[in-house]
């Protein structure tokens, strides 16, 4: 006897004819967790899922509603291959073998670092500081773990979806687009749907030995602390503390060896070799 199964169609989602970031809330609506591995994280762009975090519920010793898993904290692929082509030249053996415990702390704070240049950038309005005080909420009150994949560079994309169901209690979604505004909106993406249980269970697999992994280290406290120490807190700054913050970026340049310091000019009350007379 021949039994006929029901075939889903996979869409494709290239933010053109679909867009990734609207279905992805509409889905979440729908299922209770959300798991995202992406090389890269906006702050500003947790917009898109701020609010529909904001109104699920979690009970103590549950699970973080999301979890999110970054990946891409080394040299982006030109530097990397710039990189690869000097070791052919100068004849030395690319790096390998397991990322150890040091290179594993320093890769964490590297990202630190991006996350914090993130909120150095642009000028902070409304939305922005009410989204980030809404994601520092659901990081304080483990509606939202974070984590940097640190054994080696993660570049994929993936969203998972969980609810307690007989039908389709996992699905997901992956492609090219990162967990930020331009990759779920409007970059020229390609992403598609996973709905078939067994595959949507080996994403989850994939996903969770990921997560797992020891090198996988959480940033949630050097979050919190840099949105504390940034514009998003409710306590004003100290106004030299931004002086000099605003000191340090504009330095920026000569910091990273961009720019040369302009040379010091004579100053006017520079003083004279001979000591001034007395009237």
């Amino acid at each position: 006897m021949l039994t006929l199964g029901v075939f889903h169609m996979t869409r494709l989602f290239d933010n053109i004819d679909l867009s990734l970031g609207p279905h992805l809330q509409i889905t979440l609506a729908d299922y209770e967790t959300m798991d995202v591995a992406s090389g890269y994280f906006s702050l500003r762009g947790w917009k898109i899922f701020a609010d529909s975090i904001a109104s699920k519920e979690r009970e103590p010793g549950d699970r973080a509603i999301t979890r999110i898993l970054i990946g891409m904290v080394r040299p982006h692929d030109q530097a990397a291959t710039v990189e690869e082509l000097q070791q052919q030249l100068d004849g030395s053996e690319p790096a390998s073998g397991p990322t150890d415990n040091e290179t594993a702390r320093r890769r964490k704070t590297h990202l630190v670092e991006q996350l914090r240049e993130q909120l150095c950038r642009g000028l902070p309005n409304q939305t922005d500081r009410a989204t980030l005080r809404k994601l520092r909420e659901q990081v304080e009150t483990g509606k939202v773990q974070i984590k940097v994949h640190t054994s080696r560079p993660l570049h994929g994309k993936t969203y998972i979806f969980r609810k307690q169901s007989a039908n389709h209690p996992v699905m997901g979604f992956v492609g090219s687009s990162n967990l930020t505004a331009p990759g779920l909106t409007s970059n020229l993406e390609l992403n598609v749907d996973v709905v078939d249980d067994k595959a949507a269970e080996s994403l989850a697999t994939w996903f969770q030995e990921r997560w797992d992994d020891r090198l996988s280290l959480t940033i949630d406290s050097e979050l919190l602390s840099l949105l504390e120490e940034s514009w998003v807190s409710e306590v004003p700054a100290d106004p030299y503390l931004v002086y000099l913050k605003l000191c340090y970026d504009l330095s920026r340049d000569v910091r990273e060896g961009l720019a040369s310091p302009k040379p010091a000019t004579p100053c006017a009350c520079k003083r004279s070799e001979s000591p001034p007379t007395l009237r």
